[in-house]
């Protein structure tokens, strides 16, 4: 089972806000839950916090399994999202795999001002990570319920420095303030997967000694080096990179048009009331606000960017094809040349046979011991009677070559003929 961390938030009487985190065991959450054993919080002498008094409760959980799934069992998942009134759609919203939000609201009749407020969240899984935030908001009681799922051991220390580093503490009523660290947390990993992408771009370029983007510097790469890429089969790899790059930034371009999305969604929640925001500190609900603006206004240079790094791409994938082509035309001239050469000498080779061969036969036959050349006068043939033997033995041994290399063709025609149909 995945390991469940919480944070948690109540007023003492004084006034101060006191803040405690740490693991929570399953065995102890029903515990936890109504503060009994050691997570009872005494006020005062003889005076316990009931929990419905804590203002900020959050539960944290890695999802170690599928990201289709919870990641822990039902009956907890259930226990929790009662005690903490979460949306019923939570589930069905954090095992979405393309990201989700929604809202709902409960208004007083009379006065039609928000009295609670719920919210769900879930951010694409994709580029890094996929954070899931199910909250709760009582506006009365200014106390909020949060349960966050996907979060690592690393993410719960970020977020409990997060929710610590503020320094008006009305900040924990606020129910803007988990959702914003939701925001900026997967903008900034989303931004951190995009440097990544820019810098294998930007190591693809310098390999095949593209312009650097905005320095106005161009170096050629040298006529040896493209040919050992062609021949090492390091184009073939370069673009497999960058139609991998592709890929990513696609994935990129959707978290960036949902990370939009959710900071207009949030920034009209805050703008028409539905947070509830109360007085206690308007500046740090600004603040939260220009948190959730900046973090919105970030992912939109972040889709322009990625917008630029695509066409980055196709015009380094242009290039590398024009470049492979260049090379193969290289090669291919270089080839007719020694095709060229290699003709002219079989012809050379082809006109001096044609004149040595006839007199070479002729010469060889005659030469053979069938001719009776120094018979002149005796009365004797000029050719031996066993002249026919060489006949019957030349014409069948020719016949028997033809033969052979006619099935030989056949069967190089037979294994040709398949490699020339897939390459079509």
């Amino acid at each position: 089972m995945p390991q469940v961390r919480f944070f948690e938030v109540w007023k003492h009487p004084d006034g101060m806000r006191n803040t405690r985190n740490g693991l929570l065991l399953y065995e102890d959450f029903d515990d936890w839950l109504t503060l009994k054993g050691d997570f009872a919080v005494e006020l005062k002498e003889g005076l316990l916090l009931d929990p419905r008094q804590m203002l900020l409760r959050v539960v944290t959980c890695e999802n170690v399994g599928s990201p289709h799934s919870l990641g822990h069992s039902q009956a907890f998942f259930e226990r929790l999202r009662d005690n903490f009134n979460l949306l019923e759609t939570t589930e069905e919203a954090f095992i979405n795999n393309n990201g989700a939000f929604s809202s709902s609201s409960l208004r007083n009749a009379t006065s039609q001002e928000i009295e609670s407020l719920s919210l769900v969240i879930k951010v694409p899984y994709w580029v890094r990570g996929c954070e899931a935030l199910s909250m709760h908001h009582d506006s009365k009681a200014g106390s909020t319920r949060v349960f966050m799922l996907w979060i690592t051991d690393t993410n719960h220390r970020e977020l409990v420095d997060f929710l610590r580093s503020q320094s008006d503490k009305t900040a924990y009523e606020d129910p803007l303030l988990l959702p914003s660290w939701v925001l900026r947390n997967h903008r900034r990993a989303a931004e951190a997967y995009r440097a990544k992408i820019d810098q294998s771009l930007l190591n693809i370029e310098h390999q095949i000694g593209y312009a650097l983007p905005g320095l106005l510097h161009y170096k050629p790469s040298k006529p040896q080096a493209q040919s050992s890429l062609v021949e090492g089969n390091g184009f073939e790899d370069i673009v497999r990179r960058l139609h991998a790059s592709l890929t990513e930034l696609g994935a990129l371009a959707m978290e960036a048009n949902f990370g939009k999305e959710l900071g207009a969604f949030l920034k009209k929640l805050a703008g028409a009331g539905d947070f509830g925001l109360r007085s206690i500190s308007a500046t740090q609900s600004e603040s939260l606000l220009h948190l959730v603006d900046l973090n919105t206004n970030l992912y939109s240079t972040m889709a322009a960017q990625v917008a630029v790094l695509k066409e980055r791409v196709q015009s380094h994938i242009n290039l590398t094809f024009s470049l492979i082509a260049q090379e193969e035309n290289k090669l291919s001239r270089t080839v007719a040349a020694n095709s060229k050469r290699d003709s002219a000498a079989m012809k050379t080779i082809a006109v001096v046979t044609m004149f040595f061969l006839p007199p070479t036969f002729v010469a060889t036959l005659f030469s053979m011991s069938m001719f009776n050349w120094g018979t002149e006068g005796s009365g004797a043939g000029l050719t031996s009677a066993y002249f026919w033997v060489y006949w019957a033995v030349a014409i069948p041994l020719t016949f028997l070559v033809v033969l052979v290399w006619r099935v030989w063709w056949k069967w190089e025609e037979k294994r040709y003929l398949p490699d020339m149909s897939r390459t079509k």
